[in-house]
């Protein structure tokens, strides 16, 4: 009977060795699945990183071309001068003395037409209006 309890313990431990081998099996299986999985997410964030980096990059050197036009802008900005101011024309209209304001454009757009300063003072209706109409274009001298 001793003999009997041994060998059916032996093959109880065989029995019980057997399903803890095909326990470590399934698991191993396992922890190699989670593995390929855990790989392919990080080849997956990889990528994300390497395109996050490029556009990194390049948002990079946009901004430096930015930073460049702007330096250059302010050269430029700082290298014009300012406008001369041309005095307005001088003329007379029925025996008093007028001129165009020294901020009055060169050419005026009257009636539907673009005139100079030279060809609205020579133009009678065009002047009534403008003097009549008391406009910020022409002063009194």
């Amino acid at each position: 009977m001793a003999q009997d309890t041994k060998q059916s313990s032996a093959e109880l431990s065989a029995e019980d060795l057997k399903q803890q081998k095909e326990q470590l099996d399934a698991k191993e299986q396992e922890l190699k699945e989670k593995e390929g999985q855990l790989s392919e997410k990080e080849q997956q964030l990889n990528e994300k990183e390497t395109d996050l980096n490029a556009k990194s990059d390049d948002l990079d050197k946009r901004d430096k071309e930015l930073a460049e036009a702007e330096k250059e802008l302010a050269k430029a900005t700082q290298k014009k001068k300012p406008a001369k101011k041309v005095k307005g024309l001088a003329f007379t209209f029925r025996d008093n003395k007028y001129k165009f304001s020294d901020n009055a454009p060169k050419k005026i757009r009257f009636g539907g037409l673009v005139c100079t300063q030279k060809e609205l003072s020579e133009d009678e209706d065009a002047l009534v209006q403008l003097i009549g109409g008391n406009s910020g274009l022409i002063e009194k001298l």
